[in-house]
């Protein structure tokens, strides 16, 4: 029987960066397919990318931790991180960071994951750049309708 270790599976997946992000977006669309049926390929890359990043932020390195951070994105909420006790849970600096995701079940109750659904922020999935371009295009709309005696 052929035994891969947690080690070797990380550095298999975390060695290439889209190899990666293809995986966590399958994991997405096999675990969350209600919330991303209808996205765009490219645009769940995005917010794949931006969930890795925010990841990182909170020190994940491991595989597991980032795709688990990313899918409860997608479960809960882009921002869940933003409820205090959740947020203190992962900003705890005694907490040795392989930890995390098991002290942050342990430390917050159903009430704290409740309150970060609550709190959603769909937008934070959408870069600035994103954001300004959604905002351009009625101001393009218009420019077309306008050029073109509509």
């Amino acid at each position: 029987m052929l035994v891969i270790r947690q080690k070797q599976l990380d550095s298999f997946l975390m060695g290439d960066e889209d190899k990666f992000v293809r995986f966590v977006i399958e994991h997405i669309q096999e675990n969350h397919p209600h919330r991303v049926s209808e996205c765009p390929e490219n645009l769940l890359e995005q917010m794949v990318r931006f969930g890795l990043e925010r990841a990182r932020s909170y020190g994940f390195e491991r595989a597991e931790d980032l795709t688990a951070f990313v899918a409860v994105m997608f479960k809960i909420a882009p921002n869940f991180e933003e409820q205090p006790k959740i947020k203190e849970s992962l900003e705890d600096d005694k907490i040795p960071t392989n930890d995390k995701f098991e002290w942050l079940w342990n430390r917050t109750t159903d009430e704290d994951w409740e309150e970060a659904k609550k709190d959603c922020k769909v937008e934070l999935w959408f870069t600035e750049e994103t954001q300004q371009i959604k905002e351009f295009i009625p101001k393009l709309r218009q420019n077309y309708a306008n050029e073109n005696g509509g």
